[in-house]
């Protein structure tokens, strides 16, 4: 199978736990026994910009890594760009169980490590793999009708978004976010989002985000305010 990093933790003196996100398996946990060796057969393959080629055995919740090799090698990230990559791989451990295949997460993951690694703007990629992940737990919101009035979204008026319900025409509960209708209609035609539209567009996924995270906090929200 194939696969990204996602996160790794020393288990023992010598080996580590490793989350990966695979093609074939969506999510899966696995020992690496002997990685921290330092003749390891792993060597240095084990990073999160790396695409994989992975060899696992046994059929327990925890199965041993035998077998690593790099397919695609994706630039160094550092920055808000590293940040970046960290809070998607957290989405995905936080949203996802194991062995659930979540193909189009992974594809859209792989075109998000490619744009990360270029040196253009990444923000709209990022709105919109965060789309695909809602898309694949069954949340994402009708960005093209309200939830309220049934009514189709028009880019000159302004309307409101509480994830509990969607898109609305009207204000009832006076805790909605705010956003223009020209900015979901950007983002239904998955177009590039810029200044306001490019705004509210990450306002309105951190609100999905929490509302989903039920009162957690990521970790990585804890290490960008340190």
């Amino acid at each position: 199978m194939e696969g990204f990093v996602l996160h790794k933790r020393r288990f023992k003196e010598t080996s580590l736990i490793v989350e990966f996100l695979t093609l074939e398996r969506g999510r899966i946990v696995s020992i690496v026994k002997g990685a921290l060796r330092a003749k390891s057969k792993f060597g240095n393959s084990l990073q999160h910009s790396m695409r994989l080629e992975l060899d696992v055995i046994g059929k327990s919740n925890l199965p041993t890594l035998t077998r690593v090799e790099v397919i695609e090698h994706f630039p160094n990230l550092r920055g808000l760009k590293a940040f970046t990559l960290l809070y998607v791989n957290e989405l995905i451990i936080k949203f996802f169980g194991e062995n659930d295949p979540i193909k189009d997460v992974y594809h859209n993951y792989t075109e998000l490590q490619r744009t990360l690694g270029s040196t253009g703007d990444y923000q709209s990629a990022l709105r919109y793999f965060e789309l695909t992940i809602f898309e694949a737990m069954g949340v994402q919101p009708e960005l093209n009708i309200t939830a309220d009035t049934m009514t189709s979204v028009s880019d000159s008026e302004t309307y409101f978004f509480k994830p509990s319900i969607g898109i609305l025409e009207n204000n009832f509960e006076g805790d909605s976010l705010k956003v223009h209708g020209e900015t979901l209609c950007l983002l239904s035609k998955k177009a590039k989002l810029n200044g306001r539209a490019g705004k509210e567009a990450k306002l309105l996924a951190q609100a999905i985000v929490r509302h989903h995270l039920d009162g957690q906090e990521l970790m990585v929200r804890r290490l960008i305010g340190k």
